[in-house]
């Protein structure tokens, strides 16, 4: 959704972008080609952006999605 918001999507498009690139994840885990798909993506929309910024970008993220996951299981178990 990140990305999606940098190419200003309609709330449909935006989730439809995400749904392509957790297709991506699925097919292809490495995060070199989500990394490249995303910056493809946001210079084919007019944004230049180094793979080191996605890659940062998807870095946190992907924390932010793990302490979210572990925050809701650790309360499930009290």
């Amino acid at each position: 959704m990140w990305a999606a918001d940098i190419m200003d999507l309609s709330v449909d498009e935006a989730d439809t972008y995400a749904q392509g690139v957790i297709m991506i994840c699925f097919d292809s885990p490495e995060d070199e080609f989500i990394v490249n798909k995303i910056c493809q993506d946001l210079q084919d929309a007019g944004h230049e952006i180094s793979e080191h910024k996605v890659s940062k970008e998807l870095k946190r993220l992907h924390e932010i999605a793990h302490d979210m996951i572990y925050k809701d299981t650790d309360h499930e178990g009290k």
